[in-house]
C-alpha cells in the first residue's frame, strides 16, 4: 500500500522563496584565485550579514564552477585539496561518524585569494551538522523511547475497536510542527528549508498491506516506526546528494532548500548565506522534543477516542461558578465562554443488550492526561478549545489536523483539530440510572451536527457525526 501523507505539502509554506537574483559568472575557470571577490574575512551579526558575505565573496560561484569543472563526487574534499594543494581527510561526510568540517581559518583561504571557498565549506559543515543532529533524533531507539505505543495503549485503551484513525496522515503533523516551530527561532535560515524539504520528501513511502491478524496496537507501532524511518532515510539521501556521494542524485535535494539559481542543486542548497551562523542548530532539539510530546499526546487522545469511545459533553445548564468542582468521580471540567457551557470528558459503555450507557471518564485517566504531574501533560483548556473549534469549523464532525491553515508562531503551537473528538451539547436523560453517573441518553440542544430536541444514545458515524440509532 502506498501511503501519501498529504499534510507534508503544507510545509511548503514554511520554506523560503527561491532566489531569482542573477549571479556573476566567471568565464573559463583556469585557477581558483582568478575570482575578483569584494569581501574580506569578517564576522557576521545578522542574516543580512551572512547573505552579504556569501554574495560578496562569490562563495556560490566558486562552488558551482568547481563542480561544473571537476564533477560532484566528493566535491568539498576535492575543492579543499585544490585550494591548499595537499591531501584532505575532513570531507568524507556520507558516514555520520566521520569528520565533516573546515579545518583551516578563513585567513588561510584569503591568503589563497578564495575566502569565498571558506564560507562555502563552512556552510556545508553547518548544514551537515544540523542534518546529522536531526537524523540522530529520528533513529528507532529515540522513537521507541518517546513514542512507546504499547505503553500508551495500556494507559488508555479500554477495549478493541473496529474503527481506526488515519494515523499515517496524522503522523505528518508531528513533522510539520518541527518545521513550523523551528523557522522563527533557528538562527540559520537554512534550517527551515531543510525541515520543510526533508519532511515533504518523507511524506510518501511504500509499505506492505497491514496484517489484519495483528492487533491495532501492533499496526500502530509499526506505522509510527515506518514514518520515522522514512524521514531518517530522507536525511541520509539529502546529505549524500549534498556532498556528492556516489549514487545519490541531485534530485534528492528538495526544492524547499534551494535558493538562487546555480547549475548545481548542492550549491543552491547552501546559497544566500542561509547556513552561515554561529549556532545553526539552535532550537532544533527543543522543537523535536516538543513534537515528540505532541505526538505522544495525540496517540493518547486517539486511544481514548477510539478505545474508550470518548466524547466531550457540553453541559449548558451547569453553573459556571461550579464547573470544575467535579461531578460523578470528580472528572476534570472546563467552562468555555466561547462554547457557553461546562465541558466534561465522558465515555460510552454498552450493557449486555448492546445499549449505550454513559460514564464520566475515570479519575485515573484524568490523572495521566492533565498537568505537568501527569504522563502526557495535556492542558485542559487548550485541549477542549482545540476540539471545540475543530467540531464547529467542520460543521459538526471530527476533522483531521489541518496543517496548511494552521499557524506555528512558536514551538508549542497546535495544528487545527489536533485533539479532535466528538462533542455533544444538551442534557442528560437520567430516566433509569444503573449506578453512579450512568445515563441512557442525552436530549440534544441546537449545535453543529445535531438536531435540537432529538435524543442521542451514544452512537457516532464513521466520520464522527452524531448517529441517532439506539444500537
Amino acid at each position: 500500500m502506498k501511503f501519501l501523507l498529504s499534510n507534508f505539502q503544507a510545509l511548503l509554506a514554511l520554506s523560503f522563496a527561491l532566489g531569482s537574483q542573477a549571479h556573476p559568472r566567471s568565464s573559463v575557470v583556469k585557477r581558483l584565485d582568478n575570482y575578483d571577490a569584494t569581501s574580506e574575512c569578517q564576522p557576521w551579526h545578522s542574516e543580512e550579514d551572512s547573505k552579504n558575505l556569501w554574495h560578496d565573496s562569490l562563495a556560490g560561484v566558486i562552488g558551482d564552477d568547481f563542480i561544473n569543472k571537476h564533477g560532484l563526487k566528493r566535491w568539498a574534499l576535492e575543492l579543499d585539496k585544490e585550494v591548499f594543494n595537499e591531501p584532505q581527510n575532513s570531507w568524507f561526510c556520507e558516514d555520520p561518524f566521520t569528520t565533516c568540517e573546515v579545518d583551516k581559518e578563513c585567513s588561510e583561504f584569503a591568503d589563497k585569494g578564495v575566502e569565498g571557498a571558506y564560507y562555502l565549506l563552512l556552510s556545508l559543515q553547518n548544514a551537515i551538522g544540523v542534518m546529522r543532529s536531526v537524523r540522530e533524533y529520528l533513529v528507532e531507539d529515540a522513537v521507541k523511547e518517546h513514542l512507546n505505543v504499547p505503553q500508551i495503549t495500556n494507559d488508555f485503551r479500554k477495549e478493541a475497536s473496529d474503527e481506526e484513525p488515519d494515523v499515517l496522515a496524522l503522523l505528518s503533523a508531528t513533522f510539520a510542527m518541527v518545521g513550523g516551530a523551528v523557522a522563527p527561532i533557528a538562527p540559520a535560515a537554512g534550517v527551515a528549508g531543510f525541515a520543510s524539504g526533508m519532511l515533504s520528501a518523507a511524506g510518501t513511502f511504500d509499505s506492505p498491506e497491514p496484517d489484519k491478524t495483528e492487533d491495532f496496537e501492533g499496526r500502530l507501532a509499526d506505522m509510527v516506526l515506518k514514518v520515522f524511518q522514512s524521514a531518517q532515510d530522507k536525511v541520509d539521501d539529502i546529505i549524500g546528494a549534498l556532498v556528492g556521494e556516489e549514487g545519490k542524485d541531485q534530485d534528492l535535494i528538495p526544492q524547499e532548500m534551494q535558493k538562487q539559481s546555480f547549475d548545481n542543486a548542492a550549491i543552491n542548497a547552501l546559497a544566500d548565506g542561509q547556513w552561515l551562523s554561529d549556532d545553526p542548530g539552535q532550537g532544533v532539539k527543543e522543537s523535536l522534543d516538543t513534537a515528540y510530546t505532541r505526538h505522544k499526546q495525540y496517540l493518547a487522545w486517539t486511544m481514548i477516542r477510539f478505545g474508550r469511545k470518548a466524547f466531550y459533553y457540553l453541559d449548558t445548564g451547569a453553573d459556571k461558578e461550579k464547573c470544575g468542582d467535579g461531578d460523578g468521580d470528580k472528572s476534570e471540567e472546563f467552562y468555555s465562554d466561547s462554547a457557553t457551557g461546562c465541558a466534561k470528558l465522558m465515555e460510552v459503555e454498552e450493557n449486555a443488550d448492546g445499549e449505550a450507557m454513559f460514564e464520566y471518564m475515570p479519575q485515573d485517566i484524568h490523572d495521566k492526561l492533565w498537568g505537568n504531574d501527569g504522563k502526557y501533560n495535556l492542558d485542559v483548556e487548550e485541549t477542549f478549545q482545540n476540539a471545540y473549534e475543530c467540531w464547529v469549523d467542520n460543521d459538526g464532525k471530527v476533522g483531521k489536523p489541518d496543517i496548511e491553515n494552521s499557524e506555528f508562531s512558536d514551538r508549542l503551537a497546535l495544528p487545527k483539530c489536533w485533539f479532535g473528538i466528538p462533542i455533544v451539547r444538551g442534557s442528560k436523560q437520567d430516566r433509569a440510572p444503573i449506578w453512579g453517573a450512568s445515563y441512557e441518553s442525552f436530549k440534544l440542544d441546537e449545535f453543529p451536527g445535531q438536531e435540537a430536541g432529538r435524543e442521542w444514545y451514544g452512537k457516532f458515524n464513521a466520520d464522527g457525526r452524531v448517529d441517532y440509532a439506539k444500537k
